[in-house]
């Protein structure tokens, strides 16, 4: 299960003795299995240095319609982010669709469960391939391949993200994004395809 690590919590008081901000982006935290208990949020009383980002966009699928929110306990920290906001920053008709998202307990409970179940699909068969899936939470997974991977699923109408350009990653690090299953299916079948030729 993930959690708030000790780690996570000792990068916050640092930042917090040294008057820094620190900055969690929780956007895709609502795929993992327990999000209130990886999340930061119940924290931020303790430390007021830290803003928590959240989107409406992974979790219900509302890509294009930008509605996503600021956390934190510094009262003058939020009046700054305020004051450099456009007006109406939020539109009436991103509104109407978040507030009607929040209602949806069983749609997000539902697609947790969808994406837990692909991505050990996904995983396994990436790793019975001889990649190496990385263990993720989320609704993508990082593994590792043999280079210039990208092209050859891209010549075969499949996209992956090459993630050479990531700090710390080189060549042969790629991210996939977990989908319905007739789509991991497919993915895994061009791998295998790749794998043969």
């Amino acid at each position: 299960m993930l959690s708030t690590s000790d780690y996570t919590l000792r990068l916050a008081e640092k930042c917090e003795k040294a008057g820094s901000y620190l900055i969690f982006d929780e956007c895709f935290i609502d795929f993992t299995d327990n999000p209130e208990e990886a999340s930061f949020v119940r924290y931020l009383d303790r430390f007021p240095h830290v803003i928590v980002l959240k989107a409406f966009t992974k979790t219900y699928g509302m890509a294009g319609v930008r509605l996503g929110y600021a956390l934190t306990a510094d009262a003058g920290c939020a009046a700054r982010i305020r004051s450099k906001a456009q007006p109406w920053n939020v539109s009436v008709i991103a509104s109407a669709a978040g507030l009607a998202a929040l209602e949806e307990k069983d749609f997000v409970r539902r697609g947790r469960e969808i994406v837990a179940e692909e991505r050990a699909y996904l995983a396994g068969k990436l790793n019975a391939l001889g990649y190496k899936a990385f263990p993720s939470a989320a609704n993508y997974i990082l593994f590792k391949g043999e280079k210039g991977l990208a092209e050859l699923c891209r010549d075969r109408g499949i996209l992956i993200r090459d993630c050479s350009n990531f700090e710390g990653l080189c060549e042969g690090y790629y991210r996939i994004a977990v989908k319905k299953h007739d789509e991991n299916q497919k993915l895994i079948s061009v791998l295998r395809e790749i794998d043969a030729r």
